[in-house]
C-alpha cells in the first residue's frame, strides 16, 4: 500500500534486488521526477501532507482524500460550458443522411468523406458512417409507451420543441411516439417525441418543463 499526495500517475518497478525506483509524473514544468528508495514502500513525509490510500487491486480505482466526495467525478475546471458530446452511428446512405439531418433537421454539415459526414447537433458532434449493419430495435416500457432502444437526441427549449414537431409533420416524418407530455405534474415533466432517420436510427427529442430538473429523481 503506497501513501501518496494528489498525484496524477504512479508506477513502481524493481530495478535490482535492493533498490526500487518510484516514478511520479504530473503536469509539472520540470517533467518527470525520480525518487530512489531502498527497501521502502513509503514516500518521504514532505510528499504526504494529505494522506490517501491507493487500492492497487483494480486499475479503475483511484486515491481519494477526505475532502473528496464518495463518488468520483471529473473536474472540468472553471468552464461554464457543457463539453460537446460526440456520437458516431451507422447509416445506409451518406446522401440520405445529409438530406435528413442537414435538410429536415437543419443541422449544419461539417467535415465529410465518401463514407461519412459529421453534423453540428446544437453544439454536439454527431457523425453518420455508412455501414451495412444497421441497428435493430429493442423496446422498454416507460410511462405506458414502448420506447425504442438505442436512441439519441437533444433536450430542446420548451417552445423550440413545438417548432421542430411541426417541421417534422410538414415533411411527413412518421412518429414512433407522437409528441406528448409525460411525467405530468412530476419533477421530470417533459415533452417528448420519437421518430426514425432513413436508416432506422431512433431519435428522441424532448423539452423539460424546468430544465434545472433534468436529472431530478421522481
Amino acid at each position: 500500500m503506497f501513501t501518496v499526495n494528489r498525484l496524477f500517475s504512479l508506477s513502481a518497478s524493481c530495478c535490482s534486488s535492493s533498490t526500487s525506483i518510484l516514478t511520479i509524473s504530473s503536469h509539472h514544468p520540470r517533467g518527470f521526477l525520480l525518487f530512489p528508495f531502498l527497501k521502502t514502500k513509503k514516500l518521504p513525509m514532505s510528499l504526504t501532507s494529505e494522506k490517501a490510500e491507493v487500492d492497487n487491486s483494480s486499475p479503475l480505482k483511484r486515491s481519494k482524500t477526505k475532502k473528496e466526495e464518495e463518488k468520483w467525478h471529473l473536474d472540468l475546471g472553471n468552464t461554464k460550458t457543457i463539453p460537446p458530446f460526440h456520437l458516431a452511428f451507422p447509416v445506409g446512405s451518406v446522401e440520405e443522411a445529409k438530406t435528413f439531418y442537414g435538410g429536415i433537421l437543419g443541422l449544419k454539415e461539417g467535415r465529410s468523406d465518401t463514407d461519412w459526414v459529421d453534423f453540428d447537433m446544437f453544439g454536439h458532434q454527431v457523425v453518420a458512417h455508412r455501414s451495412d449493419n444497421l441497428p435493430k430495435d429493442h423496446f422498454n416500457d416507460v410511462d405506458d409507451h414502448s420506447l425504442p432502444v438505442p436512441h439519441f437526441g437533444i433536450v430542446l427549449p420548451w417552445e423550440a420543441f413545438d417548432r421542430l414537431a411541426e417541421r417534422l409533420k410538414e415533411n411527413n416524418i412518421k412518429f414512433i411516439i407522437e409528441p406528448y407530455i409525460r411525467f405530468a405534474g412530476q419533477p421530470g415533466e417533459q415533452k417528448t417525441m420519437f421518430f426514425k432517420d432513413p436508416s432506422g436510427n431512433n431519435l428522441e427529442f424532448k423539452a423539460m418543463r424546468d430544465e434545472t430538473l433534468l436529472f431530478a429523481k421522481q
